[in-house]
């Protein structure tokens, strides 16, 4: 079996979708299954790499570019041409079994139109509702409201649904998105985690020197983009209100680890709040797990999630957890048990759930020992398992109806 992987055409770092091309491909070579990867930045459109030679900065950080020089319909189509005839190529070489792309739409455009000439089982995964990406659409901002914009938006879901439609299945990751897709063969498969790296004992002293965070500091901290919905800024507002309430011996920092288009504002609000000397913004990292091994307790405050990674890492490390009560995130850890599901608006909620794993450690202890427990149900033998066996069932299915087919035009 050949599978051909496409990543969403993202000009971002590395965030959900991208992170489980890299991880699910770096999985699939370890296990001799043969496989190509189609991926998209500014730069370098629809390039193919073997999944033996991927890597984790497989998408370039160039949104800025992207936006004021490429308008991202055009990137769109442009990739989902490219991808088209790269597949086609590809499966001159490699003679593909499946397709299995990571949106419904632009990507999933070139994997269905290619699925339908070559005659192979295509795979639609459907991470989470991506609104940025009809929002980069539309420049200036006083056109996201305009009848244009409804129009367009119409248009985008349309196309989705389309697609979904001819798509042999399509993975949600999170059981609210089974229910908001009506249409198509679906099938729930959550994102999955190493937990084996990420049970590792690390040694925190020397990333504490580098960040400049004291050894006995109670350290708050955040993995992941830094983009509207993510409840950043609000994290910070509560972050100078415990400051300002903490005794003065109490040592308290607060570690963002990621990049985004928020950043620089981000920034500025901290200068506004007079906190940037107990706030640590990392940019993006590739050592997620050394920087969770000196945070106490993980804070996750997203509006809307499909089945968040950061989350699950931050369960393997054993972190105690504090989140968003959302649906998605409801289905991962429970509250009470492997974490604190707060409203991500309420301020008082957050302020009440933050005091209390400062002040009680044996807590803290307690949580993540049952977030580290519970992770091991998405641990990724276990989910990209699933995957593989749905890749063999559509494989099998596909090439009989392709001989039931070959026999009939036989006959005729």
């Amino acid at each position: 079996m050949v599978v051909c992987i496409i990543g969403s055409p993202s000009s971002e770092n590395p965030r959900g979708p991208q992170k489980f091309v890299v991880q699910f491909s770096k999985w699939l070579s370890h296990r001799s299954i043969k496989g190509v990867v189609i991926c998209g930045s500014l730069k370098k459109l629809a390039t193919s790499i073997n999944v033996n030679n991927i890597s984790t900065p497989l998408f370039e950080s160039e949104e800025s570019a992207l936006i004021k020089h490429l308008p991202s319909l055009v990137f769109s189509l442009s990739f989902s041409l490219l991808s088209f005839l790269k597949i086609i190529h590809l499966n001159k070489k490699h003679r593909l079994s499946i397709i299995h792309a990571q949106d419904a739409n632009y990507c999933a455009m070139a994997a269905i139109v290619a699925a339908r000439i070559i005659r192979v089982p295509v795979v639609l995964h459907i991470h989470g509702i991506n609104m940025n990406v009809i929002r980069l659409l539309l420049k200036p901002k006083w056109l996201e409201k305009s009848i244009i914009a409804r129009l367009y938006r119409a248009y985008y879901l349309l196309l989705q649904k389309e697609l979904i439609k001819r798509s042999d299945c399509v993975i949600c990751v999170s059981k609210d998105y089974t229910k908001i897709l009506p249409i198509g063969e679906k099938i729930l498969i959550p994102m999955g985690v190493d937990t084996a790296s990420f049970q590792l004992t690390q040694n925190s002293a020397d990333i504490r020197e580098k960040l400049g965070v004291p050894k006995h500091a109670f350290t708050l901290g955040y993995v992941g983009a830094l983009s509207a919905g993510k409840g950043l800024h609000l994290l910070l507002k509560l972050f100078h209100c415990i400051l300002q309430e903490m005794p003065q011996e109490a040592s308290t920092y607060l570690l963002i680890v990621g990049d985004g288009p928020e950043k620089m504002s981000l920034e500025g609000l901290a200068g506004e709040l007079g906190i940037k000397q107990y706030l640590r913004l990392t940019g993006f990292r590739t050592d997620v797990l050394r920087l969770l091994s000196i945070i106490d307790t993980f804070v996750f405050l997203s509006e809307s999630e499909g089945s968040p990674i950061a989350i699950l890492e931050a369960m393997a490390s054993g972190k105690a957890i504090i989140a968003s009560d959302v649906p998605s995130i409801r289905e991962i850890v429970r509250n009470g048990e492997e974490a604190i599901l707060v409203d991500p608006h309420s301020m008082t909620d957050l302020k009440r759930a933050i005091m209390l794993l400062y002040n009680d450690p044996d807590l803290r202890v307690e949580l993540g020992r049952k977030a580290r427990t519970r992770a091991e149900l998405y641990d990724i033998d276990r989910v990209y398992g699933q995957i593989v066996k749905l890749y063999e069932k559509l494989v099998a299915e596909k090439k009989d109806l392709n001989c039931l087919s070959s026999w009939h035009d036989k006959q005729t």
